[in-house]
């Protein structure tokens, strides 16, 4: 295992470390993305939640795990729900020696969830929570305990029967948040989702999913709390990640091949939004 330890503060930005929340969910939290994986479980209650281009329902106390370049956010929580939230940044996970295609897997986009009722010592939600209080001390060594726990849970994971499946995606049942709007916004998300590098235009996308552009804009920001163009833009750099993470193309291609209309504002979008070069991102990133 080449896990970098002692841990080292991320020094370009808070954004990029590790960070862990108790809270009761809301569905004022919106779309949103950062570049960690992400490890969350519910102690109570349930989240239809929005995660890429899929929708899924979480139940409580089940450890959910996947990365989180992609927009995500909860549509809607049920009251009393309460969740418990950890992120490891991403290079300590890529070069800890997980199974390549367990981390190939989780790279490319999928939702992970461990099996109902795993074998293990400690129930997921008692490790969850004791992670967040140990991480919410600040102290170095605590981060070094979090980071081998989480390592060491990643790969019991990997070498259970049920926990490489994808959560139940939440067209395949019958759905929480059934009004039109919820479907509306569904499908402008797996639109963007799917072809985000397409030179897309309000007026295309809304003509697409048979909607007015103003009605589009309006309705996507209500729900999702971010533009429609801010959602595609992020899905572009999430898919500049994957492939930069798990291909070896061209910085070049990338690219263009992420929608992007020229090599200068890829490199810009790229660097403001993951703090370092597309470069600098994939030798830090990089997977077998």
């Amino acid at each position: 295992m080449k896990t970098r330890l002692p841990f080292q503060p991320n020094t370009e930005s808070k954004r990029f470390g590790f960070s862990s929340v108790s809270v009761k969910q809301s569905p004022a939290q919106r779309l949103h993305r950062h570049d960690e994986i992400e490890l969350g479980i519910l102690e109570h209650g349930s989240v239809d939640a929005i995660i890429g281009r899929n929708r899924f329902l979480f139940p409580p106390n089940r450890l959910v795990v996947f990365w989180a370049s992609q927009p995500h956010g909860p549509l809607k929580v049920t009251p009393g729900t309460l969740a418990h939230v950890v992120h490891v940044p991403l290079p300590f996970v890529t070069e800890a020696g997980l199974p390549p295609a367990f981390l190939r897997r989780m790279l490319e986009g999928e939702v992970l969830i461990a099996a109902e009722g795993a074998d293990q010592h400690l129930p997921d939600v008692l490790l969850v929570k004791h992670w967040v209080a140990q991480l919410a001390e600040g102290a170095q060594l605590g981060r070094q305990v979090v980071l081998h726990e989480v390592i060491a849970r990643l790969l019991r994971m990997s070498a259970e029967d049920a926990p490489n499946r994808p959560a139940r995606v939440h067209d395949k049942m019958p759905p929480l948040s059934s009004d039109a709007n919820s479907r509306h916004f569904g499908r402008i998300m797996k639109l963007l989702a799917d072809r985000c590098s397409e030179p897309w235009t309000i007026g295309r996308i809304a003509s697409e999913v048979g909607l007015n552009p103003s009605y589009a804009m309006r309705l996507f920001r209500d729900v999702g709390g971010i533009t429609i163009g801010a959602c595609l833009m992020q899905q572009r750099i999430a898919l500049a990640q994957r492939l930069l993470c798990t291909t070896d193309a061209k910085t070049l291609d990338i690219a263009f091949d992420c929608g992007f209309s020229s090599v200068s504002s890829f490199y810009e979008m790229f660097t403001r939004t993951c703090g370092q070069s597309p470069g600098k991102y994939r030798r830090t990133a990089r997977i077998g």
